[in-house]
């Protein structure tokens, strides 16, 4: 399955070594220019840096191992999103125009659901072995 992963960590290198770890298959990791529906969700979501010097990267990937659920339980990830109901759902709203399709994709965001962001956020980058 595809997913839109968030995870809150320092760097956004660290969350490619960790998707690695795990097994999960890389597709972008800079999706947000690329689909403004996409964009006006997480201005939706309204997520912002915590005070521990963490930041939200968000990333495509494919992972057949891993539920949502099983990706949800790791406490770096802010969020998952599902790629197939984000598609769907942006789908429903294709040809509504300006002010209409802003509203209905930044609506997404109240279905998403957030873990707390003022969570201790500790982890140590382990690579994998060759």
């Amino acid at each position: 399955m595809r997913y839109f992963i968030a995870l809150r960590l320092k760097r956004k290198s660290d969350g490619l070594i960790g998707l690695e770890n795990i097994g999960a298959k890389l597709l972008d990791s800079n999706y947000e220019p690329k689909d403004p529906a996409f964009r006006n969700m997480l201005e939706g979501l309204d997520i912002s840096p915590s005070d521990n010097g963490t930041s939200v990267f968000w990333f495509l990937v494919e992972d057949a191992n891993q539920s949502l659920e099983e990706l949800m339980a790791f406490n770096e990830t802010e969020a998952v999103i599902s790629y197939s109901w984000f598609e769907e759902e942006k789908n429903k709203v294709r040809y509504y125009r300006g002010t209409e399709y802003f509203d209905a994709t930044l609506a997404l965001a109240e279905q998403v659901q957030l873990k707390d962001a003022t969570r201790t956020i500790e982890y140590q980058v382990k690579r994998r072995a060759a």
